[in-house]
Formats: C-alpha cells, structure tokens, sequence
C-alpha cells in the first residue's frame, strides 16, 4: 500500500466513528481503536479528563518531547451518512475528513513510521490526540498542556 493510500484508509475509518460530544461511548472507541493502531509504537497512554478521553504517544517515557504533533478526534453533530466516507475524484467527504480526521490520520502514521527507525535516528517526537475541540478544549489540550 502506497502513503497515500494508507492516508486514505486511515481517514476512512477514523471518519467512520461517530466521535460528537454528546457520544462518550464513541469517543472512547476512536480513542482504543488510534492506542491499538499505534500497538508497538512505544508508549501509548490513554487519559481521560472529566469524562474526555485523549491519547498521548511518546517514543520513550518523556513527558517532554521536542516535537508535539496535535490533533483532534471530534467532530460537530451531523447527519449519519455523513459519517460514511466517500470519495469523489480526489476529494474525500464525511464528518471530519478535512477538521480534523485527515490531518489526524497523517500525524497517526507519521508516529507509526518513525518509531520504525533506530532510538538514535528517530525524532524527539509526541503525539496528543484529544476529544473535546469542538467545544473548546478544556479537558483535552487545556489540561494536557496547559
């Protein structure tokens, strides 16, 4: 499978989960379903705040990575067959392709990829996906980092 046909796949499923503020079930699932994805990868650690779960990836047991990729896994409520992902010509459409799932998924393989190179060659790297953007962020960034 070429990059940009794991891109594409990725975000298809990540699309897929129904992950809205009012769904905490979903929003856990999306959260499992990137900590199994990333299995092997290092240290993977899901935290949940005030009932919002994230995910914080690290190559070693750093709290303080030189690079901290960020992303959200959340998206606004909408219709259901907009959490069914379809592509037309080179565009993807459904609830979070573009805010944010697509860019979450690039971030997820950029992970994935690295932790593939030796503890030497590989970047000072974090990944923080959070569940609660789309209504501000306390509980997810704002605590995570703030």
């Amino acid at each position: 499978m070429t990059p940009k046909q794991e891109v594409i796949e990725l975000t298809k499923k990540l699309v897929e989960f129904k992950s809205v503020k009012d769904n905490p079930e979903e929003l856990k699932r999306i959260v499992d379903f990137v900590a199994d994805y990333l299995k092997g990868c290092g240290e993977i650690k899901k935290i949940e705040l005030n009932g919002k779960p994230s995910l914080v990836a690290t190559y070693t047991k750093t709290t303080n990575p030189d690079i901290l990729l960020t992303g959200h896994l959340d998206v606004v409520e909408a219709e259901a067959d907009l959490f069914t992902p379809q592509i037309k010509g080179e565009k993807m459409f459904g609830r979070g392709a573009a805010d944010m799932k697509g860019g979450a998924a690039i971030a997820i393989l950029l992970f994935k990829e690295f932790a593939k190179l030796g503890e030497k060659e590989r970047p000072s790297l974090g990944l923080m996906l959070t569940t609660d953007e789309e209504i501000g962020g306390q509980d997810g960034i704002g605590k995570l980092v703030g």
